[in-house]
């Protein structure tokens, strides 16, 4: 008899996304904005990692950090929202209780043209009790978000 070997699946508690957008614009939309994914998944996660896109056809990269380095991790907490505008009835954006700036090159590795992942925190090179955690700005509330989910 041949034993076939399983292997663990890690935990998903990381949503990671390619973006050209600055920490200051995620920042301004109310969070990490705006994907189309699964917002129960997304939800489920812990943290959301925004990765560099330099090769964005419609914006200009908001920082300098190389294609594919992690510059901001977010820790989820305070909800998935979408716009309650045309266009966006799909598109999600996750808010975040407090986030530090990184610049971890590679962690984008390419496959796909898909702009959204999930993965594991203990698969990445990321040290989390070695971030500077900044509390999410209480900045006025941005309007036109509806809650799709609570966290």
């Amino acid at each position: 008899m041949v034993r076939r070997k399983t292997m663990a699946r890690s935990i998903e508690d990381v949503f990671m996304v390619l973006t050209a957008n600055s920490v200051e614009e995620i920042v301004r939309r109310g969070g990490v904005a705006y994907w189309i994914a699964d917002a129960q998944r997304v939800g489920g996660c812990r943290y959301v990692i925004a990765a560099r896109n330099r090769n964005d056809r419609h914006e200009e990269p908001g920082g300098e950090e190389e294609h594919g380095a992690a510059f901001f991790i977010g820790e989820i907490g305070k909800g998935i929202y979408t716009r309650d505008e045309p266009g966006y009835e799909r598109r999600i954006i996750v808010g975040v209780t407090r986030f530090a700036r990184v610049d971890i090159p590679g962690v984008w590795a390419p496959r796909g043209s898909n702009p959204v992942r999930y993965g594991s925190m203990s698969e990445l090179p990321v040290e989390l009790d070695s971030l500077r955690w900044v509390p999410w700005p209480r900045a006025r509330a941005v309007r036109g978000l509806v809650k799709v989910i609570e966290l």
